[in-house]
């Protein structure tokens, strides 16, 4: 089973969670100490700062607290669907590269620099019902030796048919 190391690197949904979990904790830490209490002049004037510093850091770590529960969820879903989850032998029907461009097209001064995400599109059978997904992997296709027509293992929940998990890319050396 990975651990959350892998998984930061791996899963969609942990990534984002533990930098919101990192975030709010930031946030609320940053403005409990370093807000101002009081004003050290009396002329001037410092309400809304000392408001906003009773106020921010309880929501900073409730949406702390909320991230926290998304990791502790899609941590106990990754693992129940790759501990539990029956092994099926799907099909590379397509492998998907996707770019967009980074810079702006007006001040490029070389050349342009493109963002890649990477998409596979998996043809299966489970409980006598053929499921067709697209997922989206983490890096190209072929750094997990997937090709278009070839086989790929997946762990899928009889439960959840429509959210497999490629094995290769959780389980794999990558």
């Amino acid at each position: 089973m990975p651990g959350l190391s892998k998984l930061y690197c791996r899963d969609f949904t942990i990534r984002p969670a533990i930098i919101a979990f990192a975030f709010g904790l930031l946030v609320a830490a940053v403005i409990g100490w370093g807000a101002p209490t009081s004003s050290p002049d009396p002329s001037v004037d410092l309400s809304f700062e000392i408001e906003m510093s009773k106020r921010v850091p309880p929501v900073a770590l409730a949406f702390s607290a909320l991230a926290a529960l998304v990791v502790w969820w899609r941590y106990r879903t990754v693992k129940q669907i790759l501990m539990e989850g029956a092994i099926v032998t799907g099909v590379v029907q397509q492998l998907h590269r996707h770019g967009t461009r980074t810079n702006n097209e007006e001040y490029a001064t070389v050349r342009p620099v493109y963002s890649y995400s990477y998409w596979v599109t998996v043809l299966y059978t489970i409980g006598g019902g053929e499921q067709k997904v697209r997922l989206k992997l983490p890096h190209s296709g072929f750094t997990y030796g997937l090709t278009e027509g070839g086989e790929v293992e997946l762990s899928v929940l009889e439960s959840k048919p429509r959210k497999p998990l490629i094995r290769i890319v959780y389980l794999g050396r990558w």
